[in-house]
C-alpha cells in the first residue's frame, strides 16, 4: 500500500488528472521518518493535510511536537488549505481547545499571521 508521500507523488503524477490530488498525513510522515522537505516536492499536488503527533497518534500539543518544519514546507509551496487534526482523543472537550491553540500558534508563526 502507499506508505510514503514520495510514493504517492509518483502515483498522482502518473495518473495525470487535475482532480487526482494528494492527501498528506504528517503523522504517517513521522512514522515513516519522511522529511518535511518532501512536501516541497509535492507542491501543488497537495489537496489536504492531516496532522497528529507521532507518539500515540496524540493530538497536537500532547507531547509538544514541533510541527514547524512541516508547516514551513507547506508555506514554501503556497499551501493555504485546511490542516485537519486526525488523532486519538481521550477527553475531546478538554483537549481540543488547547490542541487547536497549540497548532494555531505554530501556523501563525510560520505564516506570519496575527
Amino acid at each position: 500500500f502507499i506508505l510514503s508521500v514520495s510514493t504517492a507523488i509518483k502515483i498522482v503524477k502518473a495518473v495525470q488528472h487535475p482532480n487526482f490530488k494528494l492527501t498528506t498525513d504528517i503523522y504517517h510522515m513521522q512514522m515513516e521518518n519522511e522529511s518535511p522537505l518532501i512536501l516541497e516536492e509535492a507542491g501543488d499536488l497537495i489537496a489536504d493535510v492531516h496532522i497528529a503527533e507521532k507518539q500515540e497518534r496524540g493530538y497536537p500539543g500532547k507531547t509538544a511536537t514541533n510541527f514547524r518544519p512541516f508547516i514551513r514546507s507547506l508555506k514554501k509551496v503556497g499551501y493555504i488549505g485546511n490542516i485537519m487534526i486526525e488523532c486519538n482523543w481521550n477527553h475531546f472537550d478538554q483537549e481540543f481547545p488547547g490542541s487547536v491553540a497549540y497548532l494555531r500558534q505554530q501556523i501563525d508563526e510560520i505564516y506570519d499571521l496575527d
